[in-house]
C-alpha cells in the first residue's frame, strides 16, 4: 500500500472527475456569440429608437422647404387623407396644391412632387425621393433646377418634345425624363379631383367588346401594348402583349413576348404589382410597362370602361 504522503506545495494530480468539472467550467463558444448578438441587437434597438425622431424630423424638414420653394406665399400647408398637401396664404387663402408620385426610372423610384396652382396650372416641381437612384450625370440631372424649370406654368398633361410635348429630355436619360413626365401627370391628375380643375388623362386604356382591353405603357425601347380578357371579377383569363410597334431589346424585354411568362398572368386580379409575377431578368422597365398597361386597364374599368363605346367605332 502506497501511502506516501505528497510533498508539500505540489498539486494533486487531477483524475477524470476533476478534467470534467474544469471542462463544465467553460462557457460554449454559441453562448458567447448568442451573448453579443443580443447585446448588438439591443445596442441597435436603442441607437435606433433615438435618431429615429431626428431623421422623420429632418425628413419633415426637406418637405416643407420644398413645398415653401414651390410655394413661397404659403403661410400654411394642410395635410389631406389623399396625400395632397393645401397651402395657404396668411389670410386663409388657397396658393396651390402639393402632391408626390413615384414612378418607375432607369435605376429605380424616381418620386416627383408637383405643385399646381389654383388656375390648374404647374407651379413647380421637385424630383428625388430616398430611394432615388438615377445614372450619375444623366438621369441624376432630374434633380438639377434646369430641368425642373421647363414644367413651371405648363398645363397637363406634359410630354416630352420628342412625343410631341414641350420638355426637353435629359440628354442620355430618356428613360429617367420620361419617369418624371409621369409622374407630373399622375400628380397632377390626382391634384385635380381635390382642386376642381379638369386635366385631361393620359391614359390609354380601350375598349374592344366582349371583355377584351388594351392599353399601352412605355417600356424600355418604346411603347408595350397589352391585350386583356378579364371575367366579370376582373379575373385575366388571357393575355396578348406587344404589337407593330413593340422594341424592346433582345433577349431581354423581348422575352416579354414569350408564352411562359405571358402565361404568369393568367387567373391572376387586377390591379397588380410587379411582386405578383416573376420579373423578366435584366428586364424590369419592360416587366414595369406591362404592369401598368394592366394597371391601366383596371383603374380604366373602376372608372366605367366597360360602359364606353368600344374603340373604333
Amino acid at each position: 500500500m502506497n501511502s506516501r504522503p505528497r510533498k508539500a506545495g505540489l498539486p494533486a494530480k487531477e483524475d477524470g472527475k476533476g478534467r470534467g468539472f474544469k471542462m463544465k467550467m467553460k462557457m460554449p463558444a454559441w453562448i458567447v456569440l448568442t451573448v453579443i448578438c443580443v447585446v448588438a441587437a439591443v445596442l441597435l434597438a436603442a441607437t435606433n429608437l433615438m435618431t429615429k425622431d431626428v431623421i422623420q424630423e429632418n425628413a419633415n424638414r426637406a418637405k416643407y422647404e420644398t413645398l415653401t420653394a414651390m410655394m413661397p406665399a404659403a403661410k400654411d400647408f394642410e395635410e389631406q387623407e389623399s396625400g395632397i398637401i393645401i397651402g395657404k396664404d396668411a389670410g386663409g387663402q388657397v396658393v396651390g396644391y402639393a402632391l408626390a408620385a413615384v414612378t418607375q426610372g432607369f435605376g429605380g423610384e424616381v418620386e416627383t412632387t408637383v405643385c399646381a396652382l389654383p388656375d390648374g396650372t404647374i407651379g413647380g416641381i421637385s424630383v428625388g425621393g430616398s430611394n432615388f437612384a438615377e445614372t450619375a450625370g444623366l438621369g441624376a440631372r432630374a434633380k438639377e433646377p434646369e430641368f425642373q424649370a421647363q414644367f413651371a406654368g405648363k398645363s397637363a398633361p406634359v410630354a416630352l418634345t420628342k412625343d410631341g410635348g414641350e420638355i426637353d429630355a435629359l440628354s442620355g436619360a430618356t428613360i429617367t425624363s420620361r419617369a418624371v413626365i409621369k409622374g407630373v401627370n399622375q400628380a397632377m391628375e390626382g391634384i385635380a379631383a381635390e382642386a376642381g380643375f379638369e386635366v385631361a388623362s393620359t391614359s390609354t386604356a380601350e375598349h374592344l367588346g366582349e371583355g377584351k382591353y388594351a392599353a399601352t405603357a412605355q417600356g424600355f425601347g418604346g411603347p408595350v401594348k397589352v391585350f386583356l380578357t378579364v371575367d366579370e371579377n376582373k379575373t385575366i383569363t388571357a393575355i396578348e402583349i406587344g404589337d407593330n410597334q413593340f422594341n424592346e431589346t433582345e433577349y431581354l424585354g423581348e422575352r416579354a413576348l414569350e408564352p411562359a411568362f405571358q402565361a404568369q398572368f393568367i387567373g391572376k386580379t387586377i390591379p397588380m404589382t410587379i411582386g405578383d409575377i416573376d420579373a423578366l431578368t435584366g428586364a424590369t422597365i419592360t416587366t414595369n410597362a406591362v404592369i401598368e398597361a394592366i394597371n391601366m386597364i383596371s383603374d380604366g374599368l373602376d372608372k366605367g370602361l366597360a360602359d364606353a363605346p368600344i374603340a373604333g367605332e
